[in-house]
């Protein structure tokens, strides 16, 4: 299997998360899916902050993976879209919820992160359960 290089995996990977409770993320996974014009003001900045773009559109050494990228940030949207989240969930559960919905869509890397991000501050059991 083919995969990102490693700035342009783990880019990917932090807007897909972040879109799960953020809904300008989730925007630039939008544009990211299907860029067939100019992003808003927002998007661009937020893609160009994550350096995806830059003025003209997608940087040139993301240009040999636009399918791909448009694909995962398809299967991003789709893991936004079946997130189900919580205002009382714990941490946990909140990590529990974003890696279903993430491990329902492929996005194995993703899943690793948001729960690396848990076990860091994790002890006891969780910890080592995680």
């Amino acid at each position: 299997m083919l995969t990102f290089p490693l700035p342009l995996r783990n880019a990917l990977a932090e807007l897909a998360i972040a879109a799960l409770d953020d809904e300008h993320a989730a925007a630039a996974l939008g544009w990211l899916s299907a860029p067939s014009e100019a992003p808003s003001a927002s998007v661009a900045a937020r893609l160009e902050a994550a350096h995806f773009i830059d003025g003209e559109g997608l940087l040139a050494v993301h240009v040999p993976h636009a399918a791909r990228v448009a694909e995962h940030a398809t299967r991003a949207l789709r893991a936004v879209r079946a997130y189900e989240p919580s205002r009382s969930a714990t941490t946990l559960e909140h990590a529990a919820r974003a890696t279903l919905a993430l491990w329902n869509e492929g996005l194995f890397f993703e899943v690793h992160e948001v729960l690396e991000a848990v076990w860091k501050t994790a002890t006891g059991a969780t910890r080592q359960v995680l």
